[in-house]
């Protein structure tokens, strides 16, 4: 390692998120996480039992949740980002070429990818379908909760968070004529 580059844990560790969103970055980051194809993998689901949620036939892999299901593409779409397979054990090089401050960039999509994975788990324990929208929303309602850890960061937060406003408009109404 090259004095000055943070190892690839550092740059998880670093971020202010709370622990669990932290801990569940350095599994992303290590292929760890407990998906269906993982479990199939370790012989503690059998492989009927290992496709995903959203995708019949297609194996819930970490790549899958995050990249090639369609709930993923919708999201991405959204924000204006090309999410490709390498990305995923790579999270805290997604949005490289975003012009927003890069101080929050990392924290940013570790989140996003913490609350796609919470809708994926929503759908499998709760039967809770929530929609791309209502992921990005989110996202948004904990950014607002922990302003006070990003204290020092509050205008680049406000960036982001205008950002993240402009990609997920709220529905627009019609009225009746």
């Amino acid at each position: 390692m090259h004095a000055g580059v943070p190892s690839d844990a550092m740059r998880v560790w670093a971020t202010l998120l709370p622990m669990k969103v932290k801990f569940f970055a350095w599994l992303l980051g290590r292929g760890r996480l407990n998906t269906r194809a993982y479990l199939h993998h370790r012989n503690i689901r059998a492989l009927e039992d290992s496709w995903c949620v959203h995708c019949p036939g297609v194996l819930e892999t970490d790549v899958h949740i995050f990249v090639g299901c369609h709930k993923a593409h919708v999201v991405w779409a959204r924000l204006g980002i090309s999410m490709h397979c390498d990305l995923v054990q790579r999270p805290w090089d997604i949005g490289v070429g975003v012009t927003l401050p890069d101080v929050l960039r990392v924290d940013f999509f570790l989140l996003l990818l913490w609350h796609l994975w919470k809708a994926k788990n929503a759908m499998i324990f709760d039967q809770l379908n929530l929609p791309p929208r209502e992921v990005l929303n989110r996202v948004a309602l904990d950014l607002d909760a922990w302003t006070r850890r990003y204290k020092k960061h509050r205008l680049e937060l406000q960036v982001w968070r205008d950002w993240l406003a402009t990609c997920n408009p709220p529905p627009s109404s019609t009225l009746p004529s």
